[in-house]
C-alpha cells in the first residue's frame, strides 16, 4: 500500500483563550494535529513542496510546546492503493484536499482552527491553489497564527 498526502498543513483546534497581550495561551483542551507530514513533500520527494523541509524546524518547536504543557499532539496521513486518482501518474491530485477537509470537519464539530501559518507549504499543482485553500479555510472560519502568536 503507497502513501502520499496533499500537502503540509499543521492546525491545533480547540477553545483558545488570549491573556492580556493577545497572546494565544496553550491549555488542557488543546491539541496539535499535523496532517499528513510526509517525506514525499520534502525536496526530492514524489510530491515535493516548494522548501517543504522548512517547516520542520518550526514543527519541532510547536511541539515542543506542546509536550511542554503534556498536550495531545496528533498526527495523519493518507493512504492509497497503487492506481489512486491522487497521484500523479493518474492526473494529478487535488491540492490541500486533505486540509482543507480536516478543517472543514473540526469546524462543523464546533472546534475552533488556528492554522499555523509559519509551518504550511502547497504543493502549488496550480499557481496559487494554496493561497486559495488557506484564503477559504479561513473564510471557514480558521484562524492564522505564527509561533510568536503563543504565550511563553
Amino acid at each position: 500500500m503507497l502513501w502520499e498526502a496533499l500537502e503540509f498543513r499543521f492546525l491545533s483546534r480547540a477553545v483558545r483563550h488570549m491573556n492580556s497581550s493577545s497572546s494565544i495561551r496553550l491549555q488542557t483542551g488543546d491539541a496539535l494535529i499535523a496532517v499528513d507530514v510526509q517525506n514525499d513533500f520534502l525536496p526530492g520527494g514524489s510530491l515535493a513542496a516548494p522548501e517543504g523541509d522548512a517547516v520542520v524546524p518550526v514543527l519541532n518547536r510547536y511541539l515542543a510546546a506542546f509536550a511542554a504543557r503534556a498536550l495531545p499532539v496528533f498526527a495523519t496521513r493518507d493512504w492509497h492503493p497503487p492506481n489512486h486518482c491522487s497521484f500523479k501518474a493518474q492526473g494529478g491530485l487535488a491540492t490541500d484536499y486533505c486540509v482543507l477537509n480536516t478543517v472543514r470537519d473540526a469546524l462543523a464539530e464546533g472546534f475552533e482552527v488556528l492554522l499555523l501559518a509559519d509551518a504550511i507549504r502547497a504543493v502549488d499543482l496550480k499557481a496559487g491553489d494554496g493561497a486559495r485553500a488557506q484564503g477559504e479555510m479561513q473564510k471557514l472560519g480558521a484562524r492564522p497564527i505564527r509561533y510568536e502568536d503563543l504565550a511563553p
